[in-house]
């Protein structure tokens, strides 16, 4: 079976990044090639291996951590494909190593405002625009600096919070 635009199980910014890849060549291919990125990204992030072995249901993982959810897998595939763009050669080992970094958790004070409203996933566009912005900042990965700044200013300020320091340099990973 052929994976096309209208196949894809996935939102509209999903496909926005998928689609041109899956565009030109070898479907199989271009197929192998998204389940490798999402592999490392996967691979790198809590409770994903408790799922695969049974341990835990995908609705635990998606009411503990904010990656699991919509906003945060379209946060996550942004992530995927700046890390590739910017870093071809280390884009693996910078998921691997920062991903891991990162604290998942919704219960964690730094999502408030960035992908939870009073305790709650958004799903506005803003929210999935900080999220991945907030997770691409952590990684190091180049940001566009008004929404850094939004980050610092509209959201962190409010909360009384400082933007954290990013957990990765990725010309040193």
């Amino acid at each position: 079976m052929l994976l096309t635009q209208q196949s894809l199980p996935i939102d509209k910014p999903l496909v926005k990044i998928v689609t041109p890849i899956l565009s030109d060549g070898d479907q199989e291919a271009k197929v192998a090639e998204l389940v490798e990125y999402w592999d490392v990204a996967l691979g790198a992030l809590p409770g994903v291996a408790d799922v695969v072995s049974g341990k835990m249901r995908p609705g635990e993982l998606r009411a503990k951590y904010v990656y699991a959810t919509g906003l945060g897998f379209e946060a996550l595939a942004e992530t995927i494909k700046t890390a590739r763009e910017a870093f071809p050669e280390t884009w693996r080992d910078i998921l691997t190593v920062g991903l891991a970094r990162i604290k998942w958790e919704l219960s964690d004070p730094q999502w408030e405002g960035v992908a939870l409203f009073a305790g709650r996933i958004a799903i506005a566009r803003a929210a999935r625009r900080r999220t991945a912005t907030l997770i691409m900042y952590l990684l190091g990965l180049p940001t566009d600096p008004k929404h850094v700044q939004e980050l610092q200013e509209e959201v962190y300020a409010t909360y009384g919070r400082k933007l954290p320091s990013p957990l990765l340099v990725p010309t040193a990973v």
